[in-house]
């Protein structure tokens, strides 16, 4: 902790002493920052300084050399280093005294300083120049928008090369993107027994679903339905995430994302988006792809079926996240809107597009979507129809008039849309539609025995309100409303939302599957199955070659198809 007191101090007298105006502010999130202007001598000639990559692998190169300090150790370290600082505290109290002024700012000072938590070698040390150049990568990376963001991982940066304490998750997550994947590796080097077990069993535990939502297109129309309105935006991320199959044009779309002008502005907001990140961990990924470890990639055939899909998912949900929320910022900057409006924005398209923020219980994602198939998603479906409501107090400005549209448009102008379609369906005679709330087959389209649901997530949450209500609900077999006692019906409910890893321990505590289906040997692997492959399996079972095709193609893009054998036919 000396060395790292002494170096800090360097380079807070530089910093003193330099009186050098800030470096402009970045714009977006790509592209290389202008070179730092030359060191100033004290002879006064010029010298160079480090090379931003030089300085980077020296970190590294000292993360790799370092060793991980045992418990023992640390709690020795520790009372010696709070015996040392109560020392100063208390000197620094009587001297303030004495001159009639507070202690607090001697005090404090003492306070400061990390404990270690690996031991740094002695040689390679980061030099003053060195940290000057991270520095200034860190501010130039970040942009204006995200100044106290850099000013959090500045400190944690000097904690870590000098004083050997490493950075939480989060701060490791903005050191990757800033100082690259390398600086991450060597990092996660450093993680006790007990967190690799722990992330190792999430991924496992998450398998099951990864699965389940791998080897198709669903985020389209299953996350992305809501944004559909927003038209050519929309569009352009089609068309970005369709290259995402290879891995190149996946880094390439990532890098178009980062570059947007838009893009530190946005996440300084609130826009949650999911670029690949070693220091993420699995609150980085987008929910279904919990489980899509390093060893499930590879499995041979599986192992990249599941890369892929989540590539393509991931590139086209980023992409849908950042192109509507620089379409709308430019709208509202012009409006010359405050931070707030930009907020409620990022807040709008994280909600609409399946990625509700859970407040408070946020950090508990990773183990939340361990007991719910999506819980940000179905948290993100409860909100929507209301979110609107927000508005109301804000629709005498002009930023809040058009953040109301929005909504209007992509919320309730979908579910016309929708309407619409299954109306249209059913007058031609194509499908039959269940209109009474009470029932399951609720504003589903019915074609055969298969029924089709294209409301992304929403009809059940209806459903389940209806039979709140009414304490009664509509069955499939007979269509007669019987008793629907309320938590029987919540329970089932929450029930049908479960993680399919607890939703297999149930089936076999049971014996039958969710919907009554006796357990056999081929229920139980069907489970394992992705959904779109369940999927085609039922429609083809179900109704003509022809429908199925049709339908086939829907439920690869994420409609949600399934077939009831025998429940009831429809005209086809």
């Amino acid at each position: 902790c000396e060395a790292g007191a002494i170096e800090r101090a360097k380079v807070n007298l530089e910093e003193t002493q330099a009186a050098a105006p800030p470096p402009p502010a970045a714009v977006g999130g790509g592209g290389e920052p202008p070179k730092l202007p030359p060191k100033v001598s004290p002879d006064g000639g010029k010298e160079s300084l480090p090379e931003f990559n030089a300085a980077r692998d020296k970190l590294v190169r000292l993360l790799r050399g370092a060793v991980r300090l045992g418990q023992r150790e640390i709690e020795t370290l520790r009372n010696a280093e709070m015996k040392r600082r109560a020392a100063r505290a208390i000197s620094s109290t009587e001297r303030a005294l004495e001159r009639g002024e507070s202690p607090l700012p001697g005090v404090r000072a003492a306070q400061r300083g990390e404990f270690p938590t690996i031991r740094l070698p002695e040689e390679g040390r980061l030099t003053t120049d060195d940290v000057r150049v991270l520095r200034d990568r860190l501010y130039r990376t970040l942009g204006s928008e995200q100044t106290m963001t850099a000013a959090n991982i500045e400190e944690a940066l000097q904690a870590l090369a000098f004083d050997g304490k490493l950075p939480t998750e989060a701060e490791m997550m903005w050191m990757e993107e800033i100082f690259g994947p390398e600086l991450v590796e060597a990092l996660l080097g450093f993680r006790t027994t007990g967190q690799r077990v722990r992330q190792t069993l999430l991924e496992i535990w998450n398998l099951p679903r990864t699965l389940l939502a791998s080897f198709d297109d669903s985020m389209v129309l299953r996350q992305g339905l809501f944004l559909l309105p927003e038209g050519a935006p929309v569009g352009r991320a089609l068309k970005a995430h369709i290259k995402a199959i290879g891995r190149a044009g996946a880094d390439e779309i990532n890098e178009v994302i980062r570059a947007n002008e838009w893009y530190n502005h946005g996440r300084a907001h609130g826009l949650d988006l999911t670029l690949p990140s070693l220091g993420k961990g699995l609150g980085g990924r987008e929910e279904a792809f919990f489980g899509a470890g390093s060893w499930v990639k590879r499995i041979p055939i599986v192992g990249k079926g599941v890369e892929i899909s989540e590539r393509v998912a991931t590139a086209y949900l980023n992409k849908l996240r950042m192109e509507p929320y620089a379409a709308h910022a430019a709208e509202l900057r012009r409006m010359d809107a405050g931070f707030d409006a930009f907020k409620e924005l990022a807040e709008n398209i994280n909600i609409l597009s399946g990625r509700a923020s859970l407040g408070r219980a946020q950090a508990l994602a990773p183990y939340l979507n361990g007991l719910f198939f999506s819980a940000r998603l179905n948290w993100a479906r409860m909100q929507m129809p209301f979110r609107i409501l927000r508005q109301v107090p804000n629709l005498e400005t002009a930023e809040g008039r058009h953040l109301a549209k929005m909504l209007a448009r992509d919320v309730y102008g979908m579910y016309a849309g929708i309407a619409g379609m299954i109306g249209l369906a059913a007058a031609a005679g194509v499908a039959v539609v269940e209109l009474n709330p009470k029932s399951s087959d609720f504003g589903k389209m019915q074609v055969g025995t298969v029924r089709v649901d294209p409301w992304a997530g929403q009809q059940q949450f209806a459903v389940l309100m209806a039979r709140l209500i009414s304490g009664e609900r509509r069955t499939t077999t007979t269509r007669q409303d019987v008793p629907a006692d309320a938590m029987d019906t919540l329970a089932r409910f929450i029930e049908s939302k479960f993680h399919p890893a607890l939703s297999q321990l149930l089936t076999i505590q049971r014996g039958e599957t969710f919907v009554g289906e006796k357990l056999t040997a081929k229920e139980y692997a069907k489970q394992w199955l992705p959904l779109f492959i369940q999927d085609i399996q039922e429609i083809v079972d179900g109704t003509t070659p022809g429908m199925a095709g049709a339908l086939g193609t829907a439920a690869f893009f994420g409609v949600s198809v399934y077939n009831i054998p025998g429940v009831p036919a429809s005209v086809l």
